[in-house]
């Protein structure tokens, strides 16, 4: 999950909250050498896929965090990344990055 973070310029928490984990787990599973658990690792692969998908269409993922305030629903606070935590609103962002990729109003 450090990885992630280091790699898409998103703060650790954020990718800890998509997680659904914890910074104590974390590390407590580190230094025992433990896996994550199944879901948090399941969502370290979405947002994984998520990340890449608006590398791909922003260019770079400094690109892609500038470029999130595209995303976002009007009159609301909630990130492409907040929305993104459950299976419907993982499936809108992805629709909107394919609109955007392919030149359609999102």
């Amino acid at each position: 999950l450090g990885d992630i973070a280091g790699f898409s310029g998103l703060d650790s928490r954020d990718v800890l909250d998509f997680a659904g984990i914890d910074r104590t787990t974390v590390s407590r599973r580190k230094a025992s050498g433990s896996a994550l658990p199944q879901e948090a690792a399941v969502k370290a692969l979405q947002i994984t896929d998520l990340l890449t998908q608006a590398t791909e269409v922003f260019g770079s993922p400094a690109a892609a965090r500038t470029e999130e305030r595209r995303l976002r629903p009007a009159r609301t606070t909630d990130t492409p990344l907040k929305r993104a935590r459950t299976p419907w609103g993982m499936s809108k962002v992805q629709s909107m990055l394919v609109a955007l990729r392919y030149g359609a109003a999102a």
